[in-house]
């Protein structure tokens, strides 16, 4: 008697699998998979019954009532085309870096903008059609422009647009021209051009309704014959410009607007300008500190309010920002000693991000110069009478002797705890011409910075003291190292 046919059933990989005889098949069994097992169950009695009667299996499909989920096609956003030319790539890159990625703070991101609106595009824009026809010697000669020192080759980088060529040449007595307009034609940054205007230079400039300045374009010659004046920008800004010209290259690379590997200002390097071009004068002598007996008798022309931030700078070699920041609370005492903890900055308008990202003006930052910015430092003992004079005169409560921790050691002299730095500068300059160590006395630049210059050298001449202690006192890293970067935050009390 043969042995009554039956189907198989087992559970493997997630699935139920169903199988019934099948001489068709390569391994003499037909396999169904099915998510659900009374969906297996429901399709094997089925099947069993028909290969007894000899009819055809049935169609599995219609006994799958639980099916996988599909995993829905990703779709990649669509990239924002990007125009190729000079003065959209680099709006996008500002866009990107400074508003998407916040990038530094909002004065730097001010800074990078100022560069590319006055140096940048006005030089680049009408010499290309895109970022990728920058050359090499439009680049090198952009460099020597912003120095003051013209190439005297014309045609390396001359403006690709032959309507700009030929305007430059053609008599247009009655025409009236924008600031970039006058800008590009004289071969002048849009900065000194705005200047030319504001100083009453243009003849014949005038603000239309719209708010728009309108320049004859007679008045070109009136820009072009005061060339003698001094234009050259300083080695360290124009590294910073080439340094974003090089992000905005980077960045057109990046988004396929340029081929890999193409840099213009591969072994550019920032230029120093001719002393005749250069609108500061070099140092006629070797910089040196300001001694103690000079500070005294500079200090001795100042007000008090104006002698704290002196000394905060002198002794503590704190930043101008930093000596206006110092909260009461800041001064920590010890007894016969007291930290002073550099954590803010003050004394003028800081552009800052609030809570919602929005860009809003405060008198005081919660934050440094620099991550290392933050740090405490050990007050000597004469610079604490000094704090504490300070604090009797101008801070405690007559009658009760409180004081409030939130209060600037720095008092304002017209409004509360709105002293500002542009008084004490000019405070400073005109104690130091009375006492005849002026820029023009010493030979090189004397600014309220050389005071904390003074004490890093003082610091550096000084035996026993470790580079890394050094270099935290003055709010400075430690080193390039982690340990440096990130774990030495704080000066070896």
């Amino acid at each position: 008697m043969a042995r009554p046919l039956t189907g198989g059933l087992r559970f493997t990989r997630g699935r139920w699998w169903a199988s019934v005889p099948d001489k068709a098949a390569a391994s003499g069994r037909h396999y169904e998979s099915f998510l659900a097992e009374d969906d297996a169950r429901a399709w094997l009695t089925q099947a069993v019954a028909a290969a007894q009667a000899g009819r055809p299996l049935p169609d599995a499909e219609r006994f799958r009532t639980r099916k996988r989920a599909e995993r829905p096609k990703l779709t990649k956003p669509a990239a924002a085309k990007l125009q190729p030319d000079v003065a959209s790539v680099a709006k996008a890159w500002m866009d990107a870096a400074y508003e998407d990625l916040r990038r530094g703070g909002p004065d730097r991101a001010e800074r990078v903008r100022r560069i590319i609106d006055g140096y940048l595009v006005p030089w680049f824009a009408p010499r290309t059609t895109t970022v990728a026809d920058v050359t090499y010697y439009m680049a090198h000669d952009w460099l020597l422009h912003l120095v003051g020192r013209e190439h005297t080759t014309k045609t390396r980088s001359v403006p690709a647009t032959p309507a700009v060529a030929a305007s430059a040449g053609s008599d247009r007595g009655t025409e009236e021209l924008t600031l970039a307009e006058v800008a590009r034609l004289s071969g002048m940054s849009l900065p000194t051009v705005r200047r030319r205007w504001r100083d009453g230079e243009l003849p014949g400039a005038y603000r239309n309704p719209k708010g728009h300045v309108r320049v004859p374009h007679a008045a070109l010659d009136a820009v072009r014959n005061k060339r003698h004046t001094p234009t050259g920008l300083s080695q360290r800004y124009v590294a910073d410009a080439l340094w974003v010209l090089r992000r905005i290259l980077g960045f057109a690379r990046a988004n396929g607007l340029a081929q890999a590997g193409f840099d213009p200002t591969e072994s550019l390097d920032a230029p120093t300008p001719d002393l005749a071009a250069a609108r500061t004068r070099r140092p006629t002598r070797q910089p040196r500190p300001l001694t103690l007996p000079e500070c005294a008798r500079i200090a001795a022309h100042l007000q008090p309010v104006h002698q704290i931030v002196f000394w905060l700078q002198r002794i503590m070699g704190l930043r101008i920002s930093e000596a206006f920041g110092v909260l009461l609370g800041d001064v920590i005492e010890l007894g016969d000693t007291a930290l002073l903890a550099a954590q803010g900055q003050g004394g003028r308008s800081f552009n800052v991000r609030d809570d919602q990202g929005m860009i809003v003006a405060v008198p005081y930052k919660q934050t440094m110069k620099t991550a290392a910015g933050s740090r405490m430092l050990v007050v000597p003992a004469k610079m604490l009478e000094l704090i504490h004079l300070s604090i009797d005169a101008f801070h405690a409560d007559p009658a009760t002797g409180h004081i409030d921790p939130a209060d600037r050691l720095v008092p304002g002299i017209h409004e509360t705890n709105r002293s500002g730095q542009q008084g004490y500068v000019h405070a400073f300059e005109d104690a130091t011409i009375a006492e005849g160590l002026a820029t023009a006395d010493l030979g090189f630049r004397v600014s309220s910075h050389l005071l904390r210059k003074s004490l890093a050298t003082d610091l550096a001449w000084q035996e026993g003291i470790e580079d890394t202690v050094r270099r935290r006192f003055m709010g400075h890293r430690a080193g390039d190292d982690v340990f440096g970067r990130i774990y030495t935050r704080l000066s070896q009390l």
